[in-house]
C-alpha cells in the first residue's frame, strides 16, 4: 500500500522455451497455417480479421479441374435451417483436395436431395465418403439410405463442431507453414460462381 507498481507486457516466443526438446515443433509447423504458427508459437498479437480467409486468392488457389473418374471423390454437407451448402471435392495424392461443383442456394429440402443425387448420377458412383454435422439428424439418416456404401462422418461432439477448430483447419490448407496449399478450388467455378458459397460469400 502506497507504492507505485508498474506493469508492462512482454512477448515471449516458444521457440525460446530452453525445456522444450530439439525438434518439438517441426511436426506442429507442418500442420499449422502461417497465421496459426505466428500466433500460437511465435507469441504475435495480430489484428482481427475483416475476411475468415484473407490467405485465399484467385490466383493462387484456383486450378483447371473436371471431375476427374480414376479419383475418389466426397461430400460436404452443410443442411443448414434454411441456407444449406453442399461441396464436391476430390482427393488428389499430391495436391490435396480440390473443390470442383457446389450447391449454395437456398431450396426445399426435397428439392436439394433430387439435385444432390442427380449430381452423384453423373459420377456414375457414390461418394466415398460424406461428412456432415449432428444439427439435422434426420438429413444424415437421409444420406446414410441413400448412399448406402458411403462411409458417413458426423461430428459428434462440440469439439468437432468448434468453427474455430474448423478454420483453422481450412487456413492450415490455403497457407501453409512451409509448404504449398492442400485446397483448391476449381476454376471454373469462377467462370460462374452461384450467388453465394466459397466463391461468393
Amino acid at each position: 500500500p502506497g507504492q507505485k507498481t508498474r506493469y508492462f507486457w512482454t512477448r515471449q516466443s516458444g521457440l525460446d522455451n530452453p525445456h522444450l526438446p530439439s525438434g518439438y515443433y517441426d511436426g506442429m509447423r507442418a500442420s499449422m497455417s502461417k497465421r496459426e504458427w505466428k500466433v500460437l508459437v511465435e507469441g504475435r498479437i495480430l489484428k482481427p480479421q475483416t475476411l475468415v480467409y484473407p490467405e485465399f486468392s484467385r490466383e493462387t488457389h484456383s486450378i483447371p479441374w473436371r471431375y476427374d473418374p480414376t479419383l475418389p471423390y466426397h461430400i460436404g454437407y452443410d443442411a443448414g435451417d434454411s441456407n444449406p451448402y453442399v461441396c464436391w471435392v476430390q482427393e488428389h495424392p499430391t495436391l490435396g483436395l480440390v473443390v470442383y461443383d457446389e450447391i449454395a442456394v437456398s431450396m426445399p429440402v426435397g428439392r436439394l436431395h433430387d439435385e444432390i443425387v442427380r449430381r452423384c448420377k453423373l459420377m456414375g458412383r457414390d461418394p466415398e465418403i460424406l461428412a456432415g454435422d449432428r444439427a439435422v439428424p434426420a438429413e444424415l439418416t437421409w444420406a446414410q439410405r441413400q448412399f448406402p456404401r458411403t462411409f458417413v462422418i458426423k461430428l459428434r461432439t462440440k469439439q468437432e463442431q468448434q468453427i474455430s477448430g474448423g478454420i483453422e483447419r481450412v487456413r492450415a490448407r490455403l497457407d501453409p507453414f512451409d509448404a504449398a496449399p492442400t485446397l483448391w478450388l476449381a476454376d471454373h467455378l469462377f467462370r460462374d460462381p452461384p450467388a453465394k458459397g466459397l466463391v461468393r460469400s
